[in-house]
């Protein structure tokens, strides 16, 4: 009796508590239940005149849900929650947001991005609002260019301006070629026109300038830039801008970055047994094998077929037969499935898979290491800005006979020593060295660098001799008498250069709407390409010299200068802030001045 009133007591316990755990569990569920409330919500969007934008951007802000307005400007989004905030963003107008909380039907009216209309770019003598502007005109900033490793600025319009393609140039130093718009001519040049702070360049190239120098770039595309430029703006303009001191600001900067090239062919290359077979089966098919052992491989008819002949070549083909101690070929009896493709009844014992393999593009490729390190010093004030840099760049190709070197020095300033008056100078200066590597010009066939001839050499080819020397069979003689390993040892094709780029300016302000401006910019770029060929090295495509003149050497000299002298007056008057009136008026002179001297030497006693 005593223990059945025990258990009682403890069921009555548990009774008593049970509303208490139910209240708990309600209390945890609640936020539960509330952030699990979605809801459908509707709108329509118009720009200020009420007129509908369609396919304008509607999100869930931090989530993937969203849609786009219809025809009407009108959407529609499903499963949002009641605290979302809606992001409306539109190209051309300032995006949106709008808390979710209490609502299922929203009117939005998107206003105009102000500030990009209100945005100066460059048209080449003067600059305009972006809200003015009605030539087609693509736009590269200081942050676009510094979004990836570069070295030369064109490299920095790939891919960020529409209408606009540039090639890639894989030697180091190289610029590609840009076309816009496409080509215009089949015979006459599709180069654009290059403006660099104001002043077409001329004598100088776009490799001697650095990148991280530059502010902005414009690129005008179609016929009203030759409104500004003539006929030299036929295939379009590029304005480049260099960087300006900042007024109240100073600034040590420093700009550096490492980057790694390696070539990675997608090709399955044979190796050499595989490349073995495929050729001594053109010759069996074609009849003209003629091996001792029927159509069984021979080690014999593959040193005449394949082999110049060569003795160095004896101990490449014994890695694939098995020789005895005479050095003979040792034979065994061929299969019924042998004999019936025409092996005789004794074959040699013959394993492609052991062929000697000299993989050539390895020999000749690495992992390219590019350095490119700049130091610069912004400084400015109400009446004086200064910019300064200094660069080097290191560029190594993944071509082990390819690097690049260039050293920049940059200069830039302005004073205004009068509310008046202000003047400015900048300099560009430049000096080059570009290890070319081998060049073939002796036809449009073939392999034109390094890398192309080591994949034209057959892989059973040695590169070294038994001693570890680089192999010289002699001119035109046994596969590896194209060793590019030599060529590269006997080849030196180098090309330096150093240029000066100047513009010097004045602006005096005659009235409140009325500017008078003078440039005087200056070019100045000397380039000397030199070759010499050493006595063992090889052309693989062309005639080779005489073997009484094997050393030729070559000897360039380019130099070019010019100068532009240019009068400009500015009119820009505004009333009632709702009409103005531009005009530019410009007397420009300009001499350029080009001289070449090229030199070839032929049978050198010395190296």
């Amino acid at each position: 009796m005593k223990n059945s009133k025990k258990k009682l007591g403890h069921q009555s316990s548990i009774v008593a508590f049970l509303p208490k755990i139910l209240f708990i569990f309600l209390l945890a569920m609640i936020p539960l239940f509330v952030f699990s409330q979605t809801k459908t919500i509707t709108g329509n969007i118009v720009d200020a005149n009420g007129q509908p934008i369609i396919g304008a951007t509607v999100m869930v802000k931090g989530t993937s849900i969203g849609t786009v307005s219809d025809m009407d400007g009108s959407f529609t989004l499903s499963n949002v929650p009641e605290d979302a905030v809606l992001q409306i963003s539109y190209i051309g107008y300032a995006t949106q947001e709008i808390p979710v909380a209490g609502k299922t039907l929203f009117k939005v009216v998107l206003q105009e991005e102000t500030l990009a209309l209100e945005e100066l770019v460059v048209v080449g003598y003067g600059v305009q609002k972006k809200s003015d502007l009605t030539g087609a005109l693509s736009r590269i900033t200081e942050k676009d260019i510094k979004e990836r490793p570069i070295q030369n600025p064109l490299q920095a319009l790939q891919g960020k301006a529409p209408g606009i393609d540039v090639t890639t140039a894989y030697r180091p130093g190289e610029v590609g070629k840009i076309r816009i718009r496409g080509n215009r001519s089949i015979t006459a040049s599709n180069d654009p026109l290059y403006v660099i702070d104001g002043i077409p360049l001329v004598s100088g190239s776009m490799a001697d300038i650095n990148p991280n120098d530059i502010e902005s770039i414009e690129v005008l595309k179609d016929a009203s830039a030759t409104a500004i430029y003539g006929s030299r703006a036929a295939n379009g303009v590029v304005l480049i801008q260099t960087k300006k001191g900042t007024p109240g600001k100073v600034s040590i900067n420093y700009d550096g970055t490492v980057t790694f090239n390696q070539i990675h062919s997608l090709t399955d290359w044979m190796g050499s047994g595989e490349t073995l077979d495929w050729q001594r089966s053109a010759y069996i098919n074609g009849g003209t094998y003629g091996g001792s052992y029927g159509t069984a491989p021979d080690m014999d008819r593959d040193m005449i077929h394949f082999m110049g002949n060569q003795s160095y070549m004896r101990r490449i083909l014994a890695t694939a037969y098995q020789l005895d101690e005479q050095g003979n070929q040792v034979l065994r009896p061929a299969t019924p499935e042998e004999k019936a493709m025409g092996y005789a009844d004794q074959v040699p014992v013959y394993n492609s898979a052991n062929l000697f393999d000299q993989h050539w593009p390895d020999l000749v490729t690495r992992t390219g290491i590019t350095n490119n390190h700049q130091i610069s010093l912004s400084s400015g004030s109400e009446k004086s800005k200064i910019y300064m840099s200094l660069a080097a760049l290191y560029q190594e190709s993944p071509m082990i006979d390819q690097d690049y070197q260039r050293y920049t020095a940059t200069i830039n300033g302005d004073v205004s020593p009068l509310k008046w008056l202000k003047a400015g100078t900048s300099l560009i200066a430049n000096y080059s060295i570009q290890n070319y590597g081998i060049l073939d010009n002796s036809g449009n066939t073939g392999a034109k660098d390094s890398y192309g001839q080591a994949l034209a050499i057959m892989p059973y080819a040695p590169a070294y001799d038994e001693k570890g020397n680089l192999l010289n069979p002699g001119r035109g003689l046994g596969p590896s008498a194209d060793n590019v390993l030599l060529n590269i040892e006997n080849a030196k094709n180098e090309r330096r250069a150093y240029s000066i780029l100047s513009n010097t300016f004045a602006e005096v302000n005659l009235t409140s709407w009325l500017k008078y401006r003078m440039n005087l910019g200056a070019q100045f770029r000397h380039r000397r390409n030199g070759s010499f060929y050493d006595k063992d090295f090889t052309n693989p495509i062309g005639a080779r010299p005489p073997a009484s003149e094997p050393m030729t050497g070559y000897d360039r000299n380019e130099t070019s200068f010019s100068w532009v002298l240019e009068n400009l007056l500015y009119m820009n008057k505004e009333w009632n802030d709702i009409h103005s009136l531009n005009v530019t008026l410009l007397q420009s002179a300009q001499k350029a001045r080009n001289e070449n001297l090229w030199v070839r030497s032929q049978g050198l006693l010395y190296s």
